[in-house]
Parts: C-alpha cells; sequence; structure tokens
C-alpha cells in the first residue's frame, strides 16, 4: 500500500520565492526533513500562497503512475492551482542524469492532465538541487546547486511563533508521541484501576462528566501560563475519563481557540504516559487538534499511535479517512464546533 500523504500548511501564510528557498523550507511544510521522498507544495491565488504540503514515500518504478495520480487528486482536492514539486533520494543516478527522470514524468503528465500548473520539479540528491523542466546554466547549472543550510526568515519565524519544532527526521517526530516508561508499573496500573472503579460506581453519570472536564478545564487553564506537569493520579483519571465518547468529544470544544495549545499539549502528555490501550483517546485527540492547524504529518501519527493501542478505535480510523480522502482543516474545525455541542450536552 503507497504512503498517502498528510495535508499540511503553516498557521502563518507564507510565500516563498525561488526553487532554493523551496528547498530550505521544505522540513518547516512538514516538521522534520524528509528522507527518499516525494514532495509536492501546493499554491493557491494570484499570490501563489501555499495551501497545501504532501509527502509521499518514493515509490517502486511499477508504482509511478499511481502515485501521479495521488498527488494529483490531492493537489485537486486543496483547490491547488498551481504545484511545485520535489523528488529527495539518494539513489545512484547514470551519468548526466537525474535519479528517477520517468517519476519526475507522470508526475508532470498527470498535473498537467489536472489543470495544475507545474512550477517546478526538482531533485534533490546528495546535498544539491536541481530542475527537471529548467536547463537554463545561469539558474540551473549542471552541476547544481548546494541546499542551503537556512529557511527563509519569515518561515523560520512562522515555525517558531506556531510552536512547531523541525525534527530531523520521522522517526523523531514519532518519538514524541511514544509512551514512556513507567517509574512503577505495577503503581500506575493501580492508579488506573482507580479510576475505573470511580467511573463505574459514579450515581449520576452526566455530573460526573461535568466534573471531569472541569478538572481537564482548568489544567488546560493553568497552563496557558506554566507548564505543570500531571501526577499519576490526575493521567489516570483523565485517561480513562476520555474513554467515554461523550467526554472525549466534549475535548474538542478547546480546538479552535486561545487554549488549543495548552489542550494539545495535554493530549500529548496524556498519549505517553496512559496506560494500554488507554492512549487510544488522547491520541486522537491529539490526532484531530493536530488536523485542525494543518499539521498532517502529526495528525497521521497520532492515529496510527491510536490505532496501535485499540486496532478497532472508529475516530482514529475516522482521521485517516479524512487524510485519505484530503479532507482540508478547515472541515475538521466545522466538525468539532458540531460535535462539540452533542458532547457538552451528552
Amino acid at each position: 500500500m503507497p504512503n498517502i500523504p498528510a495535508p499540511s500548511a503553516p498557521t502563518t501564510r507564507v510565500r516563498l520565492g525561488g526553487p532554493e528557498e523551496i528547498v530550505a523550507a521544505v522540513p518547516h511544510l512538514l516538521g522534520f526533513h524528509p528522507r527518499e521522498s516525494v514532495v509536492a507544495i501546493g499554491l493557491r491565488g494570484r499570490r501563489s500562497r501555499v495551501c497545501v504540503s504532501l509527502r509521499f514515500d518514493l515509490p517502486a518504478r511499477a508504482s509511478e503512475p499511481d502515485l501521479a495520480a495521488l498527488v494529483a487528486d490531492h493537489l485537486r482536492t486543496a483547490r491547488a492551482s498551481a504545484a511545485i514539486v520535489l523528488i529527495l533520494t539518494e539513489e545512484p543516478a547514470p551519468d548526466g542524469t537525474l535519479p528517477r527522470p520517468e517519476l519526475a514524468g507522470v508526475i508532470d503528465a498527470a498535473l498537467a492532465a489536472a489543470r495544475i500548473g507545474v512550477r517546478d520539479l526538482l531533485c534533490v540528491h546528495d546535498g544539491r538541487w536541481w530542475s527537471y523542466v529548467c536547463d537554463e546554466p545561469d539558474c540551473c547549472p549542471p552541476e547544481g546547486r548546494p541546499v542551503p543550510t537556512e529557511a527563509p526568515s519569515l518561515l523560520v519565524a512562522a515555525t517558531v511563533a506556531d510552536g512547531q519544532v523541525v525534527h530531523q527526521n520521522r522517526d523523531d517526530l514519532v518519538a514524541t508521541v511514544a509512551p514512556v516508561a513507567p517509574v512503577d508499573d505495577g503503581e500506575r496500573r493501580e492508579r488506573f484501576a482507580a479510576a475505573e472503579r470511580r467511573l463505574a460506581d459514579r450515581p449520576v453519570p452526566a455530573i460526573e462528566r461535568t466534573n471531569v472536564l472541569g478538572a481537564i478545564e482548568a489544567t488546560i487553564r493553568s497552563r496557558v501560563e506554566a507548564d505543570r506537569p500531571l501526577d499519576g493520579d490526575e493521567v489516570a483519571r483523565f485517561c480513562v475519563a476520555l474513554g467515554e465518547v461523550e467526554v472525549r468529544d466534549a475535548c474538542l470544544r478547546w480546538l479552535d481557540g486561545p487554549l488549543a495549545d495548552a489542550a494539545e499539549g495535554l493530549w500529548r502528555e496524556l498519549t505517553r504516559s496512559a496506560l494500554p490501550p488507554y492512549a487510544a483517546s488522547p491520541a486522537t485527540l491529539l490526532a484531530l487538534y493536530a488536523y485542525a492547524r494543518g499539521d498532517g504529518t502529526l495528525t497521521r501519527i497520532c492515529a496510527d499511535r491510536a490505532l496501535g493501542e485499540d486496532p478497532g478505535y472508529a475516530m482514529a480510523h475516522l482521521v485517516h479517512e479524512s487524510l485519505d480522502r484530503g479532507l482540508p482543516p478547515a472541515a475538521i474545525r466545522e466538525l468539532a464546533s458540531c460535535v462539540d455541542v452533542v458532547g457538552a450536552d451528552g
């Protein structure tokens, strides 16, 4: 199965210049330095604003037409009017040619058929970059140009302002939501068992939901000013409560507002600290929050984390399907505003 892309774009709108800036910007657009990948950057409007960034694993040669069709389909869904595509690989190339020229050709043809303008098709290889479509020596010399060590300052500033970190590779990004080793697994299990008993013994479910949501909101609000790690009892209580759909869905109420960053930080901590299989709910919340702000790479990683804990977790499957269909972040924010009402009312 091919690696389906994850739509992403910085929260701050950024307009990139020539191909050198594009090459330097890719890690900031994705959140990590891609390897053996095809990256497509969708552009929209008269000012060619970046509207979506997509990454795919470099395909086998037999699958190149399928990948080209997938690139075109997702760019069309994002309403991109033009695109810049990069092929990043360390595969050896025959003397005097660039790696994977056939892949560049089928992508060019697929975008033309979809009426998406191709601004450039770039190759990044061995620390240098070239254009597949430009052979002007003054612009694109045969020996290529060195990959810039720094991205455009505006994009770097936007990345920092959005609280994003550029990781060295995708594995490093995966590690940010991986489970942490427990100090005392037996003690942790007892805390989760106590939280389960408390939930099961509640006399009025709606009151308990209100109480735990109030505690979660108080924690989120306190973290706007200072990041305070949770104690073991809080981790257990919140994770067990989030296992209920009503509580989980009500936590989408902070997805689009001043508490979003603090809430996202809480879901990350719960995802890393939860006793299996209780990470599925906070990991899915983290996926939805990341999706809403346009970080498609983290969205897919978190959905995978949730399904690793609970392979049948329906909302995580829905996140995957939304990514595969190219659903834009705005649709996730709209969905969350509807679900919030249901969750809050029980």
